[in-house]
Parts: C-alpha cells; structure tokens; sequence
C-alpha cells in the first residue's frame, strides 16, 4: 500500500470512529430545545447540565458511576432533576390519551417543537414532562403554605431562612428507570443497605438541598406507567417541600407529611393515592380509592382512630390504611377552612425551629408538643375538639357511597 492510500485508509477509520462516538452521544442533545439559550428561558430552565448536586458529587459525577443509564439532566427554578426513564407509549384509553393531549398542549406552549398528539413519549419528552409536573407541586404547595417565593432568601417574612422555600440549595430529583441503579446511587449517598429497592431521601448539609430518587421500577404500572410515576413523584416531592419548608430542621409527624402529600395527589387525580409506609402493607393489593367514603364512615364506625392517637404515631409504618385516610381527610377538612389561612399558620407553626440539645435532633417528643400547641392556638381547638368537627364536617361533606 502507498504512503498516500495508507493515509487515506487511516482518514476514513479516524472519521468512522468519529461518527460511532457522535451517534453514541446523540442521546444527550435536546431535540426540543436544541439547547439554545432563548429555548431554555422560554422552557423557564437554567440549564441542561452540567451543574451541582450533592455534597461531594455533582450531576457529572452521577453519570461518570453509571454512564450506561444515560440520565437527562434539566434544571428548573427551584429543581434539579436528573432524569433516566425510558421511552413509553401512551395507552390506547381514550381518557388516558385525552389527558395526555392536553398535558403536551400546556407543554407545547413553552417547547413548540412537541406534539400533542404524540403517541410516544421519548425520553427526552419525558424529562420535560416531569420538570413541568415538578414546577406544579412547587406552585400548589406555595398555595397551600400560604407563601410567595419573594417570601425567602434576603427579605421578606423569612428573611433568615435559604433562598429556596427556606432552603439554601434547589432540590434535587432522580428518576431512575431501573431499581439497581437507585440502590448504586443510594450507596454513593451513603444510604443504608435496603432489603428491597426503595426510595431515598437525603439532606446534604453542606449544599443545604433536600434530594428525593425513586424509579420506574418500583412504581411501576402496566396501564398507564406515566402516570402513575407522574402521582408517585407529586406525592413525595410535596412531602419533601413540607420537609424543607423554612429549612430542613426535624421531622414532621407523619400523619402531616403523608397527609399533605397525598391531599396534593388526590386534588390531582382522585383515583390515586400513596403511603411513605404502611403497616402491615400488601403490595400486592389494590387499595380502594374512595377515600371520601371510607372517611365518612371512619367517623362513626370505631375503625378511625383519634387524633390524640393519630398525631402521636412516629413512624409512617406504624399508620394503617384507616390511619392514612384520617390523616388525608384532617387536612382536607382543615384546608376547607377560612381558604385554608389556619392550615397555612399550623404548618409554619410546625416548621419554628424547636428546642433540642446542643449536636441531638430534636426530639419526638416536642414535636408533638408543638402540634397540640399550635392546634389549640390557632384554631382554638383540643384533639377531641377537632375529632368533633371532622367528623361533623365529614357527614356533611362526603357521600356515602
């Protein structure tokens, strides 16, 4: 061979080579935003990675520990989200497409390159599906905590707390497509081993942000896979932005966290709901979803338990399925009233930083102090007195069947 047709050869293999990485790399390019600066702050996006995340990791990290998961990375006003779900079609429902269409309409407003129409929903759709869906939970829990975002940061009425509903830092969200690589990532964080794949929780000191990763897998639905993540994700990013709420300082009952989370979700879609833990869960059951019912007939039957007994529980596995419903219904009923101002007081009540010894958490304990305390000043009542009113409430609100 001659020198020039060596040459030659060499050129072609080196843009060969070239082509196979650029077509390995294709998946990291926006088709709906194309990455462009204007596309981005029309999406209302800071940027499409990569940027920081956790006390010793940033999102760059994460993809260099398991590059074959091919994450999608955005970030948004007040999230970052981390987004690895594989392409799904959209069920042939008619009520399911209708949902749909619509919701990619609302989409199609900010990223004019999606179709509402669409029958698939790519990756890369996906993940802009669920930065939108994030900034909506942000949006309702604002609502219901009765706060603006002017609110934090250098002014406003709490001025002392991080610029992010209280937090220093955005709050980071994973969603994984596959089990294994959440409990990779959950041991990266430091996380302890799990007998099963379950999703994580993680405040990062350092960065001061409150982080929540799950997968696909775990939640997974064989009717209508999206959605169901989509409800799965509402309920515990409300929770979470309970828990981070003028900063993430103790642990709230979890009848509050639960019930606010799952009060989020079922505003949402009535038919949905979901528990942090249960007793006694059957993952194999469907639970009923006529919770308005069920709690109708827990305030005359003797299976609801009261609220002296109900705020007391420490452990979401110790609620049972009734507790759950309770817990829901109480901040329905304490929502509904005066436009939900009164709830708005007790959950910033619950949220005052709470005394505790000096390197301890704070203690259970006076966590439930300040929740009989706060009860009884702002709404004037004891436990059997609100017992009282729910339960008069819920005859008069809920159907019976």
């Amino acid at each position: 061979m001659t020198r020039a047709a060596t040459l030659a050869a060499i050129g072609l293999l080196c843009g060969a080579v070239a082509g196979q990485k650029a077509d390995s790399e294709a998946w990291r390019k926006d088709p709906y935003t194309l990455g462009e600066p204007a596309a981005l702050r029309r999406a209302g996006y800071v940027s499409l990675g990569p940027f920081p995340w956790g006390d010793d990791h940033d999102s760059a990290k994460i993809h260099a520990m398991m590059p074959e998961a091919k994450i999608l990375w955005i970030e948004t006003a007040h999230f970052r989200l981390g987004c690895a779900l594989k392409e799904v079609e959209v069920p042939q429902d008619s009520k399911v497409r209708r949902r749909m269409a619509g919701e990619l309409k609302q989409l199609k407003r900010v990223l004019p390159r999606v179709k509402p129409g669409a029958r698939k929903l790519d990756r890369w759709l996906r993940a802009h599906l669920f930065a939108r869906r994030l900034e909506q939970v942000y949006g309702e829990v604002l609502q219901l905590l009765g706060v603006k975002d002017s609110d934090f940061g250098t002014s406003g009425k709490h001025a002392a707390t991080g610029p992010i509903l209280g937090m220093k830092d955005k709050f980071p969200v994973l969603l994984f497509q596959k089990s294994s690589d959440l409990t990779r990532y959950a041991t990266k964080s430091g996380q302890p081993p799990a007998g099963k794949p379950v999703p994580i929780c993680v405040f990062f000191k350092e960065r001061g942000g409150l982080l929540y990763a799950t997968s696909a897998e775990i939640v997974h639905s064989s009717r209508d896979p999206d959605h169901r993540l989509d409800c799965h994700m509402r309920f515990a990013t409300a929770r979470n932005l309970l828990a981070g709420y003028k900063g993430f300082q103790h642990t709230l009952p979890p009848w509050l966290e639960d019930g606010v989370g799952n009060w989020v979700v079922r505003r949402f879609d009535p038919e949905q709901h979901e528990f942090s833990a249960m007793k006694d869960q059957d993952f194999s059951r469907t639970y009923p979803h006529q919770w308005e019912v069920f709690a109708r007939r827990l305030t005359g039957n003797g299976f609801g338990r009261p609220s002296e007994v109900l705020f007391g529980i420490a452990k979401a596995s110790e609620m049972t399925f009734h507790d759950h419903i309770c817990g829901w219904s109480r901040i329905d009923f304490l929502q509904r009233i005066d436009g939900g101002k009164k709830l708005a007081a007790f959950l910033a009540a619950m949220k005052e930083p709470m005394p505790h010894a000096p390197g301890k958490l704070v203690e259970a304990s006076a966590v439930m102090d300040a929740q009989r305390t706060a009860l009884k000043r702002i709404f004037g009542w004891s436990y059997a007195e609100l017992d009282s009113a729910w339960a008069a409430w819920a005859n008069k609100t809920y159907p019976r069947k």
